[in-house]
């Protein structure tokens, strides 16, 4: 989708952009992002170039700058935007001293979910997730629907996001890590000066009907999640789940402070 291209490229043309890690989604994303103009940094314990074997030629044709070993962490300084994986810990103190600095952090699951333009089915919980996962996406292909699987199961999604069409749909897996990552972008979207959730991109998290047929468990683990998410006293995880909401979106603005 053009729309999605020009945005994304607009966005990362120019910036410098650290990678934490160079597992399997990151090594798709760097190339996207080295093709929209960003100037990528590959921050990783390895000692050389040569230790990330097969992936070093890919390296070296795309130029990307080095910040290995012990100290590699040295690298997030100075960076417009780093680029983290869910079990990196969030609270490293080299990636506080950069948040502090000014510097952006973000996943490839959050900027997927900022930048697709369908809707997202997302599924959570302590068990049965890659099969309610999975089944969800068999629903929708059996109705007609081109759906884009990614999370922990099947692909990295953000890669392939300007392939996404807005009436396709995206079902996704999510660890506790990856809610952690993206929960305030889900709640604490803004529009029109106000700090309000997102119907685009709402969690649809898996309760009730669907919950007791398919894993049990998620009902309350999803509970537990909502409780810990921001949300006004009052507020019904299913007035979310469903994008129903009983008041107008300006009513559901949340302080600064609330935050």
């Amino acid at each position: 989708m053009q729309q999605v291209y020009d945005a994304m490229s607009a966005y990362l043309k120019g910036k410098k952009v650290a990678f934490i890690g160079a597992g399997v989604s990151h090594k798709q994303c760097i190339e996207q992002f080295v093709e929209m103009g960003a100037q990528v940094t590959l921050c990783d314990k390895k000692p050389n170039v040569e230790a990330f074997g097969d992936y070093a030629d890919t390296i070296r044709r795309l130029g990307i700058s080095l910040s290995l070993g012990e100290n590699y962490m040295d690298g997030f300084k100075g960076q417009d935007i780093i680029m983290r994986t869910p079990g990196f810990e969030y609270f490293t103190p080299a990636l506080q001293q950069a948040i502090a600095a000014g510097t952006e952090c973000t996943s490839e699951m959050e900027m997927f979910f900022k930048y697709c333009p369908c809707r997202i089915v997302a599924v959570t919980g302590s068990d049965g997730k890659t099969t309610t996962t999975t089944l969800i996406s068999k629903f929708y292909e059996a109705a007609g629907r081109r759906v884009w699987l990614g999370g922990n199961i099947g692909r990295a999604l953000l890669p392939i996001v300007t392939q996404v069409e807005p009436e396709d749909m995206a079902v996704v897996e999510l660890s506790s890590f990856y809610l952690d990552i993206i929960k305030d972008r889900l709640y604490c979207e803004e529009k029109d000066g106000l700090k309000r959730r997102s119907a685009q991109t709402a969690l649809y998290l898996i309760l009730d009907t669907m919950t007791k047929l398919f894993a049990p468990i998620l009902a309350f683990t999803c509970d537990e999640i909502w409780l810990a998410m921001p949300h006004r006293e009052g507020d019904d995880v299913r007035n979310v789940v469903f994008n129903t909401m009983n008041k107008p979106f300006t009513e559901y603005a949340l302080s600064q402070e609330e935050l």
